[in-house]
């Protein structure tokens, strides 16, 4: 990505995550619910480094909810 074409003033100081999909996402390919996790792990980890390349100071991820179980 091409950073220099970002304008500082429009880069959030805090961004908020909700994670939501993994299981289904897995479901509708035909792979179990612990593949749908590890893929949304990899794109948090992908978020997160492109948030730290970009300068966000704060990122919040919502993981869990009580409701999955």
């Amino acid at each position: 990505m091409d950073l220099s074409r970002i304008d500082p003033a429009d880069i959030p100081v805090h961004v908020g995550l909700i994670l939501d999909g993994n299981g289904r996402w897995a479901n509708a390919r035909g792979l179990p619910r612990t593949a749908g996790h590890l893929a949304g792990e990899e794109a948090l980890f992908d978020t997160v480094e492109g948030a730290l390349e970009i300068g966000i100071s704060w990122l919040t991820a919502f993981t869990f909810s009580t409701e999955n179980w």
